[in-house]
């Protein structure tokens, strides 16, 4: 299975990093050069776009820093979410933005079938 995360930041970097070190098969995209750089040392691909990764990924995480990036790269990706792909939306997107995701997503009859879910991190108590 071939996996793509989009976002390294603060939280990207340390999920994509273990599964990076578990041995998944990983293809990275991040604005920061640097930083992509270093995942591909360690044995990631690099990936061109967002489009590019939901493309070739079976499975696709996207963790952006903010609510209109998150939106940037559905819109990018949008046109190869087919059935088939996973695409796990991880940033801090509230639940009414994921949910609004997953409309798009499904919009149109876009997928035979799918399976959107959401959870508000704001009703757990930690």
């Amino acid at each position: 299975m071939k996996v793509g995360f989009i976002g390294l930041g603060n939280v990207g970097a340390k999920l994509s990093g273990s599964l990076l070190r578990n041995g998944v098969d990983l293809t990275v995209f991040y604005l920061n050069d640097s930083v992509t750089s270093e995942f591909e040392r360690r044995g990631a691909s690099l990936g061109q776009s967002p489009a590019q990764i939901m493309q070739v990924c079976d499975t696709v995480f996207t963790c952006p820093p903010t609510p209109a990036a998150s939106e940037s790269v559905m819109f990018e990706m949008l046109p190869r979410v087919v059935d088939g792909k996973i695409w796990m939306e991880m940033s801090t997107a509230d639940e009414a933005e994921v949910k609004r995701f997953g409309a798009e997503v499904t919009k149109g009859g876009r997928l035979r079938s799918s399976a959107f879910r959401t959870k508000s991190t704001s009703n757990v108590d930690i």
